[in-house]
């Protein structure tokens, strides 16, 4: 009997399915699950950018027109994930600092990676992010500047 293709192409489509990995063991979609939201990237471009533990207010103004409930949102997210250690002080009224931990500064050469991805590629990408990414830089930055980090120092904190 004569073998034909549906065969072995079912069998490697098989064995295709049994190496993709499921979203939750994704490893990008893991990362993505962090940093994929929108205001996330740049709350870590701010606590990068000041090198020292920012108050929320600080934090807010420089990331204008971020909202206060946005904001809150991104920093438990990344607090949780652990990125970002929040100090909470004693004091009367109560004092809370943010400050990006080791783990969330080793994200950021990646993240300057991805800026340089955009920069070169950004002709070639259709619409979504790429065509929104100026508004989403904190005080106007310029994105395809982010890479080589010079733009993200003119970032004010």
């Amino acid at each position: 009997m004569a073998t034909t293709q549906r065969g072995p192409v079912n069998r490697r489509l098989s064995r295709l399915a049994e190496t993709v990995l499921l979203p939750d063991e994704c490893p990008l979609s893991q990362v993505l699950a962090v940093i994929g939201h929108r205001w996330t990237v740049q709350v870590l471009w701010a606590l990068d950018l000041a090198d020292r533990p920012l108050r929320f207010r600080e934090l807010q103004r420089s990331l204008e027109p971020i909202t206060q409930k946005e904001l809150t949102n991104r920093l438990r997210e990344l607090e949780a994930s652990g990125m970002v250690h929040r100090t909470v002080y004693a004091e009367v009224p109560p004092r809370v600092e943010y400050r990006m931990t080791e783990l969330g500064q080793t994200i950021m050469p990646l993240l300057v990676a991805l800026a340089e991805w955009v920069k070169q590629h950004r002709p070639n990408l259709q619409g979504g992010a790429a065509a929104t990414a100026p508004e989403m830089c904190p005080d106007g930055a310029d994105p395809s500047a982010i890479a080589d980090h010079s733009a993200l120092l003119a970032i004010k904190v």
